[in-house]
């Protein structure tokens, strides 16, 4: 969405596990190639338009310098720093959790 914060990611493609999906979108959005990633949490969110369901991993590894590959600026954020109203609709939930769970 325009103007907002995203997390990283993409759609999960036809044979695609999540975290397969989560592996490809950090290296084409990113430059990075995650090593063990960690499941965290899933939501499904329903819009007027579609049902979305968000895939939420923890990368405390990876090979590679991050930088935003499609031109986009990027900036890493703690737990603590995420606020809501800079993040789409769909991401609130989660951002509660995380502060919940890792501040």
């Amino acid at each position: 969405m325009g103007g907002m914060c995203e997390f990283p990611g993409g759609k999960v493609e036809p044979g695609e596990t999540a975290e397969q999906a989560l592996i490809r979108e950090l290296r084409e959005e990113a430059g990075i190639e995650a090593l063990a990633p960690i499941a965290l949490n899933s939501k499904t969110v329903e819009t007027d338009e579609r049902i979305i369901t968000l895939h939420f991993f923890m990368v405390e590894r990876w090979q590679g310098e991050p930088y935003g590959r499609e031109g986009q600026p990027s900036r890493w954020l703690d737990a603590a720093s995420l606020l809501e109203d800079e993040f789409p609709p769909a991401n609130a939930e989660m951002i509660r959790w995380l502060k919940e769970t890792h501040c």
